[in-house]
């Protein structure tokens, strides 16, 4: 795991977290290889994480458990609330 971090710091982010935010919202050249991945990933392989996520979330401490469900929960309704209006 800490060469992976490193390499993400060598890429000159900030943490893992911005790095995956920069992957899933960057505009690739179409067809082109990281595209097809990242389509890929946002279509079979997001939701899977994320669901992974919550499940694993179960053997954090309670406050962080609490703090990334509180999180999912606010995307959800704000998520919602931009579809109704």
């Amino acid at each position: 795991m800490i060469p992976i971090l490193e390499a993400i710091q060598e890429a000159e982010f900030l943490d893992i977290d911005s790095m995956i935010l920069a992957y899933y919202s960057y505009s690739f050249e179409k067809s082109s290889w990281p595209d097809m991945a990242q389509r890929a990933s946002r279509a079979r392989r997001l939701s899977k994480l994320l669901v992974e996520l919550h499940e694993i979330s179960d053997s954090w401490p309670k406050w962080q458990s609490r703090m990334f469900r509180e999180g999912v929960m606010e995307s959800a309704r704000e998520s919602n609330d931009t579809r109704v209006t």
